[in-house]
């Protein structure tokens, strides 16, 4: 599921807001623009099963407290959520590649007496009340790419629109 794009409302009153704090208009505006369409090319790279991490990516927008601090907008792309009723805390693993312990995986309740795990191994059918899993590798896979060279250009363009807008 894509995200959805600001407004011309919401995006016209966030420059608004990073032009009072002395950013310019147009660099901000390219930059925006540019992330949109890192964002768009995220959705196509993002591992889709239950689609559940593709709904999380987004568009970090700068803190403005940060921003008249240090006197730099870092705007940046990211995916995952801090939820509690629905995290999706594998989203910097599949980002980044790491590794997982090995843990035990226990039936689904512990109230399911006799219910068990039951799979299929080397052709066999076998169940089980817990299963040790061994702990998995993950390559990254690195969906979350900002263009660099894209938002360079963007930026340039939209400071010399407004070069020639100012110009007539």
């Amino acid at each position: 599921m894509a995200r959805r794009a600001l407004t011309p409302a919401e995006l016209a009153g966030k420059l608004d807001k990073w032009e009072a704090a002395g950013f310019p208009r147009s660099q901000t505006a390219g930059a925006l623009r540019a992330l949109e369409q890192d964002l768009s090319e995220a959705q196509g790279r993002v591992p889709k099963r239950s689609g559940k991490l593709a709904k999380t990516l987004r568009i970090i927008n700068p803190s403005m407290t940060r921003a008249q601090k240090k006197g730099v907008l870092r705007f940046g792309l990211a995916a995952g959520s801090r939820s509690k009723t629905d995290p999706v805390r594998y989203a910097r693993v599949l980002q980044e590649g790491g590794k997982t312990r090995p843990h035990p995986i226990p039936k689904a309740r512990p109230d399911d007496t006799g219910k068990r795990l039951s799979m299929t191994v080397g052709g066999n059918r076998i169940a089980r009340a817990r299963v040790q899993h061994p702990g998995s590798t993950f390559r990254a896979l690195e969906y979350l790419k900002v263009n660099e060279d894209r938002l360079a250009g963007r930026i340039e363009v939209e400071v010399q629109q407004a070069i020639n807008a100012e110009i007539g």
